[in-house]
């Protein structure tokens, strides 16, 4: 069986994960990072909800998200203002 490893997206810090009949069930995150994801939930409308679901069913979106993630790690990132200016 291969080891399931799951690590926060923003410090790259492994995530403890409950396994269960082999297959994993849960991660384990810190209450802070809780707290977070529900307020930003909470913030969501019933749309939103269904486009993100959509979305993270994608292989485009995962995809992109994926080439994203690489670009921020290599520091192929630059400030949000200098971006929109660049629009």
């Amino acid at each position: 069986m291969a080891k399931v490893v799951m690590k926060d997206p923003i410090t790259q810090r492994q995530l403890p994960v409950i396994m269960e009949g082999g297959k994993p069930k849960a991660v384990v995150i810190g209450i802070e990072r809780f707290n977070i994801l529900t307020k930003l939930l909470k913030m969501l409308n019933e749309e939103d909800i269904k486009e993100a679901i959509l979305l993270s069913q994608s292989e485009v979106a995962k995809a992109a998200i994926d080439r994203g993630i690489t670009a921020v790690k290599q520091g192929k990132i630059k400030p949000w203002r200098q971006a929109l200016e660049e629009v």
